[in-house]
């Protein structure tokens, strides 16, 4: 059994080709993907709803989570160490102000952060912006 339909196993999502296809693509990248980036790399192999598909219940199993830039783009990283399971990251993300890439940086931790007792926080998203080590 190869790597990728281990992972799906051990995730206990059913073995598929589209699956297997899916996962491949977030395995070559070493960022976060949009659905529109990754309908490019799959040259269009899947439709849109078949995709979106994969991508909620790779995210329900815990496979990928989901990176916030503060735009309207949602984009989805395939986890690794230092991701939760219930998707509350633990990591830091960042993201390249030259090509548009955004990176976990799982050996970074966020810090403690305090809000008063008033308010109650049901997530949190640490974003830091700059240029990543290819495009320096």
């Amino acid at each position: 059994m190869d790597q990728n339909s281990e992972i799906l196993r051990n995730h206990k999502l059913k073995i598929t080709e589209t699956r297997l296809l899916v996962l491949d693509a977030f395995s070559k990248k070493s960022y976060a993907m949009s659905h529109s980036d990754l309908e490019m790399v799959l040259e269009s192999k899947l439709d849109r709803v078949t995709l979106y598909r994969t991508l909620n219940s790779f995210e329900e199993k815990g496979l990928i989570h989901t990176v916030h830039k503060g735009d309207k783009v949602l984009r989805y990283a395939l986890c690794k160490g230092g991701c939760a399971k219930n998707h509350i990251d633990s990591h830091v993300h960042f993201s390249c102000t030259e090509c548009d890439h955004i990176y976990c940086m799982n050996q970074t931790e966020i810090p403690p952060v305090q809000i008063p007792g008033n308010f109650k926080a049901d997530n949190f998203y640490f974003l830091i912006e700059g240029v990543c080590e290819t495009c320096a």
